[in-house]
């Protein structure tokens, strides 16, 4: 069930365009194409990247984090369009983070959601943000 707009997981089901106040880089892994060896971790929007993100590996991505799954060394990579989905299988749109010296972070780049980075055979349909904003300091 959804209720005010939030998923049954509590992660909200819009995407970071819909809220003016974040900047970060962005995909809907489900119809956009990983962004490439440059993106080693992403979070799901809204969730708490030292509790559970998503991090890159040779064959795909593992979740890692304070609430991830114990037995997550015995979990094979899961490709990039699962990233996003939340234990009620429902797409939610990834943000880049990063470590830094005090954890993980989300990262706040000046650009959001590249046009280049959406599959062509779904361009037509996707919501392509194609203006940058200015980072918020």
């Amino acid at each position: 069930m959804i209720r005010g707009g939030r998923c049954e997981c509590f992660l909200p089901l819009s995407s970071p365009e819909d809220s003016a106040a974040d900047s970060s880089t962005w995909w809907r892994p489900e119809r956009d194409r990983d962004p490439g060896p440059r993106v080693r971790a992403v979070a799901r929007w809204g969730e708490d990247p030292e509790q559970r993100r998503v991090v890159r590996v040779p064959g795909g991505w593992v979740e890692e984090g304070s609430m991830v799954n114990f037995y997550q060394d015995r979990t094979p990579p899961m490709p990039w369009d699962r990233t996003g989905k939340c234990w009620a299988n429902r797409p939610h749109a990834v943000v880049e983070v990063r470590a830094d010296a005090d954890g993980w972070r989300v990262s706040r780049p000046f650009t959001a959601r590249h046009p280049a980075l959406v599959e062509p055979r779904r361009a037509e349909s996707a919501v392509v943000v194609g203006e940058a904003r200015a980072v918020r300091s």
